[in-house]
């Protein structure tokens, strides 16, 4: 009952939620002991937390391996790269009113509980998304916008943290300026797009910050990155 080594084959799996937290607290406590651990897992989120090596398997061989940030954040290699983007990225496009957001939201869950993103940050980021989409397509229904609308958004996820980046068409569109200026309206005025003062101080108030930037030629040539907390 004293290893030099504990080795753990999928420890978490086909386990209901509650279980898995008792299971990775029992985890943590035999790492935190000093204990070698070896873990198998399917739970990316888990082994970036507790890990301080990572090894990617694929082709029946350790494909990729480094610290959690080296291989969560800045893999080399194609496969790895394709693997730890599906699990911490969502992305859409939206054309029109008609799109599925309800869809979108079903995903957006799924992403969510694979990241195991900590905390409110995930409900504000959907907050974010949803003023920001409707606000978007309320232009383009209105006559507003001289192109048909085309939103690609892209939701990156860390443990306590949501990058929400849109992209999309028309002219020159800056998200962070028209929510400084709306926040400093009275709170009874409405804009043209639909935001009112109380909204945008919403938005804000989840953004740890907001970068905009506008690549001329570009399909898509605003681009506006959301950093919620």
């Amino acid at each position: 009952m004293d290893p030099e080594v504990l080795l753990l084959d999928e420890p978490t799996s086909a386990l209901d939620p509650t279980m898995v937290d008792e299971v990775e607290d029992v985890i943590r406590r035999f790492v935190s002991s000093g204990v070698t651990t070896l873990i198998v897992t399917h739970d990316m989120a888990f082994a970036r937390e507790i890990s301080t090596r990572v090894f990617y398997m694929d082709e029946g061989v350790v494909y990729e391996e480094g610290t959690p940030e080296q291989i969560y954040e800045s893999p080399r290699r194609a496969k790895t790269i394709a693997f730890v983007r599906k699990q911490a990225v969502l992305e859409a496009d939206i054309y029109d009113e008609e799109f599925d957001f309800f869809g979108f939201l079903d995903q957006a869950a799924q992403l969510e509980v694979r990241a195991r993103v900590r905390g409110k940050v995930w409900t504000h980021a959907m907050v974010v998304l949803d003023e920001i989409v409707l606000s978007v397509q309320e232009s383009y229904k209105a006559g507003r916008a001289s192109a048909p609308p085309h939103i690609h958004t892209m939701f990156v996820c860390g443990k306590g943290s949501v990058t929400l980046r849109l992209s999309y068409n028309g002219e020159r569109f800056n998200y962070a300026e028209e929510l400084e200026r709306m926040a400093r309206q009275p709170k009874s005025l409405t804009d043209e797009r639909g935001w009112d003062a109380a909204t945008a101080k919403i938005i804000l108030s989840f953004c740890e910050d907001i970068s905009y930037t506008y690549a001329e030629g570009d399909e898509l040539p605003n681009q506006t990155e959301f950093h919620i907390h």
